[in-house]
């Protein structure tokens, strides 16, 4: 897929959009149509399940033409994780191709939390100049300046102005694996009042009745099906008690393991039910 201009285009940025991720290829840019340098590889670092749509930053790039070159499916779970060769496939359906002038943030989706990624360390933003930010002191908030039945009433200053809106939905992700009466929408992960989900309630075992389930003794947090909120359920305040308690490695030595295997926190059912009565449910298990 190629992109021509008659005068040279400044680019800083592309976002490509594929039915079932983003395929193995390449973005390149050139002067005259024959000669071409590599922007962007694709699909670039990922998780096992990749997003559908992702920008990519590079250094401001001044050409006429931009290609986007594609060799490969759209690696899926194994793929990702074996790092075998991916086949051609037998077309390619891009769902969006958007090449940017405007400075962009590197992976901005994953960032943002629509997709996920193992670490972060290894996209960060190139450097753009000064003028081509949008500085905190030129940011306007207009909310005071909308009327309930949704008009806006604002005397614009003369200038070239980005209007932003935010808001949130649903993303439409559903839960995996689960018995069919599980299943449904994601719960926010990371809202100890919005994830809809009491692991007490869920597990009689871990108040302390062990009648339900007499010869339980573990709970695993099974490997990268625990999500990116998941993984660390147990981190946070609650760090040095099972350290303390199960000789738990590092968090940072745990990413790194979690980066090249499968990996499994195993909690005692006893040191659990102690974190959830006294500091109240965490955040969901799942596994």
């Amino acid at each position: 897929m190629q992109f021509e201009f008659a005068e040279p285009f400044h680019a800083r940025a592309i976002t490509i959009g594929g039915r079932g991720g983003i395929p193995v290829g390449r973005v390149l840019a050139g002067e005259d149509g024959t000669a071409f340098k590599t922007l962007v590889t694709l699909p670039g670092t990922q998780l096992y399940r990749q997003g559908q749509v992702r920008t990519f930053a590079f250094p401001e790039t001044a050409a006429r033409f931009y290609r986007i070159e594609m060799t490969g499916s759209p690696l899926g779970p194994a793929a990702t994780m074996s790092q075998a060769p991916s086949e051609p496939a037998r077309q390619y359906v891009l769902t969006k191709a958007v090449v940017h002038s405007g400075a962009r943030v590197h992976r901005w989706e994953e960032k943002a939390g629509f997709s996920f990624l193992f670490e972060y360390e290894s996209v960060p933003t190139p450097e753009v100049p000064a003028e081509t930010v949008i500085h905190r002191s030129g940011i306007v908030d207009l909310n005071s300046k909308m009327a309930p039945d949704g008009t806006l009433e604002w005397d614009v200053p003369a200038g070239r102005w980005t209007i932003l809106r935010m808001g949130y939905s649903l993303t439409g992700v559903k839960n995996r694996p689960a018995a069919p009466a599980g299943l449904g929408y994601e719960a926010d992960k990371l809202s100890r009042k919005r994830r809809g989900y009491d692991p007490t309630a869920y597990l009689p075992a871990l108040t302390g009745d062990r009648s339900a389930a007499p010869d339980k003794k573990v709970l695993g947090a099974d490997s990268p099906a625990m999500g990116g909120s998941t993984r660390y359920a147990f981190y946070d305040g609650d760090r040095q008690l099972l350290g303390r308690r199960r000789g738990r490695p590092e968090p940072a030595q745990l990413r790194r393991d979690h980066q090249t295997s499968d990996c499994t926190i195993k909690v005692s059912l006893s040191v659990l039910c102690q974190l959830c009565q006294v500091r109240g449910p965490r955040r969901p298990i799942s596994g």
